[in-house]
């Protein structure tokens, strides 16, 4: 059996600091990828195990994102064969830009049986959906009045979970019982990662959420224009002897667009925004995208994550 667990930060906070054994993989679970609906606002994954001494990981994800994974924890609690392979958590964006669909995606082994069984004792029901059994989840209590969203539950073919609002589920369902292929857009995005890179995380336009900006001003103030903007950023993290980060933005050809992205490459950090972790930009890039790979010491890393958790007890407070 492998060990969970999560660090100890508030779930309420964007940040995850996940310390998840999962199983050391080469490439992203195209299993997982193909499920992804097209138009995911959010794509963030956790792809390799965490290594002897590794800090805790850095995620771009919501809320929504965390408190589901949490859950998950709890509700597959009963399973002692469950494996974590790779974890990939999906956000959707509303008409008016807000992030209520949520999912995650988890490949491993999963014993359906065991997991239904204890989750109907604990008040879960069962419901079908196309022919496939799935687990209707209610709010935990010690989550209502913050966290309202039933969700549904699935284990496919006991290799994959699926966790999340009911819509988007159906969404995910429906493309696994179709085969789906990944969707192009997103391979094309995922390609321009480096295949080392440990966690990740795409964001495209049209998302509308304050935390997420203040997420990105932590890493450099300039990437908090980016939540508010028609770009869009790819992240991707490698855990070694030092910390790797790496990304691109990317914005469309209109005059604002490159405006946009010039005042990324020009425009100062601001000083008394002491979280900022890229500093001395090397950016390489072409007429509407920007491309900057960064090392950063793991003292700073771990100094910057201890101020991105001071920044998600803010959140919490607001």
């Amino acid at each position: 059996m492998q060990r969970l667990r999560v660090s100890k930060f508030d779930l309420r906070a964007l940040v995850l600091l996940l310390v998840v054994p999962i199983s050391s993989a080469a490439s992203r679970d195209l299993k997982l990828i193909s499920l992804v609906p097209p138009g995911a606002q959010i794509v963030a994954g956790i792809n390799a195990s965490p290594q002897q001494g590794q800090p805790d990981n850095f995620v771009l994800i919501t809320h929504d994102n965390i408190v589901d994974l949490q859950d998950l924890f709890a509700l597959s609690g009963a399973d002692g064969s469950r494996i974590f392979q790779q974890v990939v958590f999906v956000a959707i964006a509303n008409s008016a830009g807000l992030l209520s669909e949520h999912s995650l995606l988890v490949s491993g082994h999963f014993d359906q049986p065991h997991i239904y069984k204890s989750a109907v004792e604990g008040g879960a029901t069962v419901s079908y959906y196309r022919g496939i059994p799935v687990l209707v989840i209610q709010p935990f209590k010690r989550e209502k009045g913050a966290f309202n969203d039933v969700r549904w539950l699935a284990v496919l073919d006991s290799n994959v979970l699926v966790f999340g609002t009911i819509a988007t589920l159906r969404r995910e369902l429906d493309r696994y019982i179709a085969r789906s292929p990944a969707d192009s857009p997103l391979l094309n995005r995922l390609a321009r990662l480096r295949a080392k890179d440990q966690t990740w995380c795409l964001l495209s336009p049209l998302t509308r959420n304050d935390e997420i900006r203040g997420l990105l001003a932590t890493l450099d103030p300039k990437l908090a224009n980016i939540a508010q903007s028609e770009g869009s950023l790819e992240l991707g993290i490698h855990y070694g002897w030092r910390v790797e980060f790496e990304y691109e933005v990317t914005v469309d050809s209109t005059v604002p667009g490159r405006a946009m992205l010039q005042s990324l490459v020009h425009s100062p950090v601001a000083s008394e925004n002491r979280a900022s972790l890229l500093p001395g930009l090397k950016i390489i890039g072409d007429e509407n995208a920007e491309r900057s790979v960064i090392e950063v010491s793991m003292s700073r890393y771990r100094a910057w994550l201890a101020e991105v958790s001071r920044y998600g007890e803010r959140c919490l407070l607001h």
